[in-house]
């Protein structure tokens, strides 16, 4: 049992802490409203279900779950409900985005431009402190901090793919002469159109063909993908160029489609640029990991 005598210590004590502007732990010499000389622990939590809102007992948060997910700030309002310089830390541990999302009306900014939410990509770490705005409609979480703890870092891998000879007409893969099975990435030549030569007064194009191939394996995120074409033709005289044309998704398949035009003897009439044999278009995909 506490006695009188240290009741009224502990009263002096805690008396003391509250007229004191400044607060030392550890130090009688505090610098700072609050001087801590050693670690610091605060609350940790880590999360792994696909939904979740902040509260009063967090601090740090790790985000761990296989899924895209959201987390949630508190609403903000006044009096009780005004966390002004409240600070979370928050991580993305997971290999899917997430999003934080400002409760209700609430908005966010990193500048002098509300938003609704911010994503962080795998591996990302967030500050987020709420500032002084009471106002539902208005930024109440400033975005003090985004970055990858990691350093950046880029994946490379290459394609050969079969240029059929100009005019092969190919439509829903309905011949496999020109797909890519070998080694781990396996591409469908889905469809080939082939487009004539022209020359006018005010045109000057060559044959041309585009090709559309499908990823026969899983699905992958085309987020920072960018491919780079070349066309290899080595032991003949001809002339192509190869043009992105784009990457899609098509039923639930990643789908590549680029163009290649044959551009010597482009001046020679509308079937001189044409090409009889099999060419090889070697495309070089590089995604930013982090």
């Amino acid at each position: 049992m506490i006695s009188k005598v240290n009741s009224l210590i502990i009263l002096f004590m805690l008396i003391s802490l509250s007229v004191k502007s400044q607060v030392g732990i550890a130090t009688s010499n505090p610098n700072s409203m609050l001087d801590v000389r050693g670690s610091l622990q605060t609350a940790y939590r880590e999360i792994s279900t696909a939904t979740s809102t902040l509260n009063v007992n967090d601090h740090h948060i790790s985000y761990t779950e296989t899924t895209v997910g959201t987390i949630t700030l508190p609403s903000i309002a006044s009096g009780t409900a005004s966390y002004n310089g409240r600070m979370y830390f928050i991580k993305n541990l997971s290999s899917q985005n997430l999003t934080i999302v400002a409760s209700g009306t609430n908005k966010l900014r990193a500048d002098n431009v509300a938003l609704d939410n911010i994503i962080l990509q795998p591996g990302f770490y967030a500050e987020i402190v709420n500032n002084t705005s009471t106002v539902s409609t208005s930024a109440t979480w400033d975005i003090s901090f985004v970055v990858l703890p990691i350093a950046q870092n880029v994946e490379v891998y290459d394609v050969n793919f079969k240029i059929p000879p100009y005019a092969v007409t190919v439509t829903n893969h309905n011949t496999s002469d020109y797909d890519i099975t070998s080694g781990a990435y396996q591409w469908w030549l889905i469809s080939t159109t082939s487009q004539a030569a022209a020359r006018t007064a005010a045109l000057v194009r060559p044959n041309r063909m585009t090709l559309v191939y499908e990823y026969q394996g899983p699905l992958f995120d085309l987020t920072g993908v960018h491919p780079i074409l070349l066309v290899n033709t080595s032991g003949t005289a001809a002339n192509f160029i190869a043009s992105f044309g784009g990457l899609s998704v098509v039923g639930g398949k990643v789908r590549f489609t680029f163009t290649v035009a044959r551009y010597d003897y482009i001046d020679n009439g509308s079937t001189a640029s044409q090409w009889t044999n099999t060419f090889d278009a070697i495309s070089v995909f590089t995604k930013k990991m982090y």
